[in-house]
């Protein structure tokens, strides 16, 4: 009976020592949550930083933006704006990474009509059925671009805005990158130049489809997207200020031809006083030549006269020789 009490005092005491480890258990299950709720909590920060990080370089942006509105207000007053255009580099230079664009904006005329003839490029931007399908891969997600999605679909019937989103979407993978954006900017320029060669930027465009997959991997890149669209819209502004400055370089050979014709006809002024002269001088010559026909008829009649006087006095001493043999 003894040996049984102690079996079963052992048996409590593992029964015991089970519910400890139960709970310990219990309690290691807990901490795990808890942990994994924390990275979760610190992936968040993390991304609230780097979305602050962004924000901040937005703000850069947006004043850059202002510099270049202002720069774009000075370019279209007339005569004025050829000479702000022509002394623009020094000004580009003080910019951020608009630097670039502005660069590439003096030859976005031939670029604007590539792009008015982009029917390869709206076939690109149908094909965002598959970014829209990767849309769903995150109910999170989804829930934070509701907003976006309105935009999005805004962006895919906004021609002006496809205009734009065509020459910003090497830019808009750089700034999916949040800190790394800024950096990856400074590589840019190249880019950019390229686009302008009609048919690599074409090639360019084409390659979006990966672009709109990388759109979908935050919130961040959303916000960010929305600052490059009012960035697009600068552009725009921009595509018009370039036809204003094509309208005055337009305006500026007519005034170079008005000025060549104003040349030609005071040169036919000229010609026509000289041939005017030219023929004052000739009547005088005609007038001349009949002056010196009429002294030349009377030098003769001259001569005439003076032979018939000699004839007469010739005559007279007949007369008087005459009379003298009569007499």
């Amino acid at each position: 009976m003894m040996k049984t009490q102690t079996q079963g005092g052992d048996m409590m005491k593992t029964q015991t020592q089970g519910g400890d480890m139960m709970k310990t258990q219990t309690q290691g299950g807990d901490m795990m949550k808890t942990q994994t709720q924390g990275e979760d909590m610190m992936k968040t920060q993390t991304q609230g930083e780097d979305m602050m990080k962004t924000q901040a370089q937005g703000e850069d942006m947006m004043k850059a933006q202002t510099q270049g509105e202002d720069m774009m207000k000075t370019q279209a007053q007339g005569g004025e704006m050829m000479k702000t255009h022509t002394q623009g580099e020094d000004m580009m230079k003080t910019q951020t990474h608009d630097e670039d664009m502005m660069k590439t904006q003096t030859h976005d005329e031939d670029m604007m009509k590539t792009q008015a003839q982009g029917e390869d490029m709206m076939k690109t931007q149908a094909q965002g059925g598959e970014m829209m399908k990767t849309h769903t891969q995150g109910e999170d997600m989804m829930k934070t671009q509701t907003h976006d999605e309105d935009m999005m679909k805004t962006q895919t019937h906004g021609v002006d805005i496809m205009k734009t989103q065509a020459q910003g979407r090497d830019m808009m993978k750089t700034q999916i990158q949040g800190e790394d954006m800024m950096k990856t900017q400074t590589h840019d320029e190249d880019m950019m130049k390229t686009q302008t060669q009609g048919g690599d930027m074409m090639k360019t465009q084409t390659q979006g489809g990966d672009m709109m997959k990388t759109q979908t991997q935050g919130e961040d890149m959303m916000k960010t997207q929305t600052q490059g669209g009012e960035m697009m819209k600068t552009q725009t502004q921009g595509g018009d200020m370039m036809k204003t400055q094509t309208q005055g370089e337009d305006m500026m050979k007519t005034q170079t031809q008005g000025e060549d014709m104003m040349k030609t006809q005071a040169h036919g002024r000229d010609m026509m006083k000289t041939q005017t002269h030219g023929k004052d001088m000739m009547k005088t010559q005609a007038h001349g030549q009949d002056i010196m026909k009429t002294q030349a008829q009377g030098r003769d009649m001259m001569k005439t006269q003076t032979h018939g006087q000699d004839i007469m006095k010739t005559q007279a001493q007949g007369r008087d020789m005459m009379k003298t043999q009569t007499h």
